[in-house]
């Protein structure tokens, strides 16, 4: 039955962690900031090594007519596991989506997907970054 939460649970999680990220100092690598969430929407534990299968990253470019009121499937851009040699994935470097976008302005977004197929829902807060 806790499975069935799945979606509230996470919409929540995104809410209150990918909050937008500074401007990175001059030489420093962009990176988009996550932190799962730890527990489902009846407190139950949620282990997100056991529980959660990857993020799912969104681009969508505001410099050009690919700009939308809010993200689509078609803005998916890449996924990266929930865990890095046995540790959870806590950031992403933007610098390593650079071959698949052009230079420009994108809103940056994200999404989790669990093992059993179930995604949250888009975070209302994003990350705004210049690729050149």
């Amino acid at each position: 039955m806790k499975r069935a939460y799945i979606l509230v649970v996470l919409l929540g999680f995104i809410f209150s962690c990918n909050q937008q990220s500074p401007s990175p100092p001059p030489g420093k690598d962009p990176y988009i900031r996550m932190m799962p969430p730890t527990k489902w929407v009846d407190n139950t534990p949620l282990m997100p090594e056991r529980d959660l299968s990857f993020w799912k990253i969104y681009a969508m470019n505001l410099d050009n007519n690919d700009a939308t009121s809010w993200f689509t499937e078609t803005h998916e851009v890449a996924q990266t596991a929930i865990l890095s040699s046995g540790i959870v994935t806590t950031e992403f470097n933007l610098n390593l989506l650079r071959p698949f976008l052009d230079n420009g302005t994108y809103m940056i977004g994200l999404k989790v997907q669990a093992l059993d197929g179930q995604q949250s829902e888009f975070a209302d807060n994003t990350v705004l970054w210049e690729r050149q």
